[in-house]
């Protein structure tokens, strides 16, 4: 699907009414992503919210961390143990794939939960 979805990547800015304006949350954002992601260039539309934040002058914490080798689920926990790249779509029972290394999606899932958890420490007990 991320082919799909390059074309779209193209048309974004203030005048785009399809645009999110990532720039009014008010909160600390985390974002986590795959750059070998399959199903849709999550990547790069992470560092383009980041981009955005940092233009508009947003005045909270925002941290972007890309796992190079990771696809789509990086950020399922599920996949610490399933270690897949791709899954069986549970209706029309067509393969999807995902993404990335099966070893880097295990390996980074991990990484990225430990990050989630840190982040809501962080933020909403103000553990360190």
């Amino acid at each position: 699907f991320r082919d799909f979805y390059m074309p779209g990547m193209t048309s974004s800015g203030d005048n785009n009414t399809s645009t999110i304006r990532v720039e009014n949350i008010a909160a600390p954002i985390l974002l986590i992503s795959g750059a070998a992601d399959l199903m849709w260039p999550s990547s790069i539309a992470a560092e383009r919210i980041e981009k955005r934040l940092k233009e508009k002058g947003f005045k909270y914490q925002d941290t972007n961390v890309i796992y190079p080798a990771a696809g789509h689920h990086v950020t399922s926990d599920v996949f610490v143990t399933i270690r897949s790249s791709e899954v069986v779509h549970p209706v029309t029972k067509t393969t999807m794939y995902l993404g990335g290394l099966p070893s880097a999606n295990a390996a980074d899932s991990r990484d990225a939960f430990h990050k989630k958890v840190a982040f809501f420490k962080s933020y909403v007990t103000g553990e360190k």
